[in-house]
């Protein structure tokens, strides 16, 4: 039995190998109720076929910003994570929302996860 949760894309970062060049692993989070703040929660790769990682990136970079070019609150989640995205979210209220799917989350409390 697997688990789901559905979260929002944050950011990408480029891939290597056989997937250079594409936007191909994806930082994840959510938005948390209590204090408004969006979390961030993991970095999500593989599930993806090529031909849709391909149709991604047009779509991924029309809604995202190349680290270093942030402005404001969008970036506040993610300027403490050790290694940054590429690419972050404009605006997390427009990005889209992904089903993850995993044999079993568990929560890493060294972790930069919300």
């Amino acid at each position: 039995m697997a688990d789901t949760a559905d979260m929002v894309v944050l950011g990408a970062w480029y891939g290597k190998g056989r997937k250079g060049g594409l936007l191909s692993t994806f930082l994840m989070g959510c938005l948390d109720k209590r204090t408004g703040e969006w979390k961030t929660v993991t970095k999500a790769h593989g599930g993806l076929g090529n031909a849709t990682l391909e149709r991604l990136q047009d779509e991924m970079k029309a809604i995202m910003v190349k680290s270093g070019k942030e402005e404001g609150r969008s970036f506040e989640l993610v300027k403490s994570l050790a290694m940054k995205p590429d690419f972050i979210m404009k605006d997390p209220k427009k990005v889209p929302v992904w089903e993850l799917t995993g044999a079993e989350f568990t929560r890493d409390v060294t972790g930069g996860g919300g």
